[in-house]
């Protein structure tokens, strides 16, 4: 690619931080806007994003965005598959987990639904 990675973080700025440092030390150049709310996002997405990157918000991607074809679309969920949507620490508690993690997936219209790319657990 000849020019930067265009990401759109949505995610409080200390996490985007975090991840502006991983993409640097793997050599990555990026063009990076932070967002937090979905007004934000729908206009940094309108002025040209390759990458969407979501952790750590309530913001619910709609549809039409996620179609984008230029778009990819992912979100980095706090827990491990069985443990979907809001707050899944409190049903891993409450379940009694022996192994928690996260999960990197491909976002959908459909909260956490969207095709697994990869899983790291711990007990």
């Amino acid at each position: 690619m000849n020019r930067p990675l265009r990401i759109v973080y949505l995610m409080p700025p200390k996490y985007a931080a975090m991840a502006e440092v991983y993409a640097k030390e793997a050599g990555v150049q990026t063009s990076a806007v932070v967002v937090e709310s979905s007004e934000d996002l729908c206009r940094a997405i309108a002025q040209g994003c390759d990458l969407l990157l979501a952790f750590c918000t309530g913001v619910i991607v709609d549809a039409n965005t996620l179609s984008r074809p230029e778009l990819w679309a992912f979100n980095v969920h706090g827990a491990s598959p069985e443990f979907p949507g809001r707050d899944p620490h409190h049903f891993a508690h409450y379940h009694r987990a022996r192994t928690y993690g996260a999960t990197l997936h491909f976002m959908t219209a459909k909260v956490d639904a969207g095709p697994i790319v990869d899983v790291e657990t711990r007990p």
